[in-house]
């Protein structure tokens, strides 16, 4: 019985050592670096390192972001001061429940931490997120898993009707 006590705290042990969280995931993701520095200027790094969170993130990968500086035309380190609106833009991303590729269905609406809603939909193109009123994003990368929750690699980031200058920046073109 000893040895089998033994046996199980060290896998117990071995588990918690390799335990990946999102915030770690993102950070050893190459082509997450603009979203960790985001989330890192925006103070957010903590609640995705929460062992015991359950989320999905539908995370913006760097040509997102990339593709957003040159539509607003700033740079990153203009966007990344805004600390206000950053948090309110990634929180948009943030779905506080684990959800994987098989869990969504084509035409649900999943609320966000921010309160706001984003509308799944599913084609033969592929699994596309669309905040309301904003443009669709495509999930490039489904289901990297993390002990709290779970990733979704997108191409566009999503911008929630309130956020700041930076809705205002980016709706203000196709006013007419």
């Amino acid at each position: 019985m000893k040895t089998f006590t033994t046996i199980v705290a060290l896998v117990a042990m071995l588990s918690a050592a390799n335990a990946v969280t999102i915030a770690e995931l993102a950070g050893s993701t190459p082509d997450l670096s603009i979203l960790v520095q985001a989330a890192t200027a925006a103070n957010l790094v903590d609640p995705l390192m929460d062992p015991n969170a359950r989320l999905t993130v539908f995370a913006p990968n760097d040509a997102a972001f990339e593709q957003l500086l040159a539509m607003l035309d700033v740079s990153a380190e203009e966007l990344l001061a805004d600390t206000e609106t950053l948090a309110t833009v990634l929180q948009y991303h943030v779905v506080p429940a684990v959800a994987f590729s098989t869990d969504l269905t084509d035409g649900q609406v999943i609320p966000t931490l921010l309160g706001a809603t984003l509308t799944v939909t599913i084609n033969d193109d592929g699994v596309f997120i669309t905040p309301t009123g904003g443009p669709m994003a495509q999930v490039v990368a489904a289901d990297i898993a993390a002990d709290n929750g779970v990733v979704h690699i997108i191409d566009t980031v999503l911008l929630p009707a309130a956020a700041g200058p930076v809705e205002e920046t980016m709706a203000a073109p196709t006013m007419e």
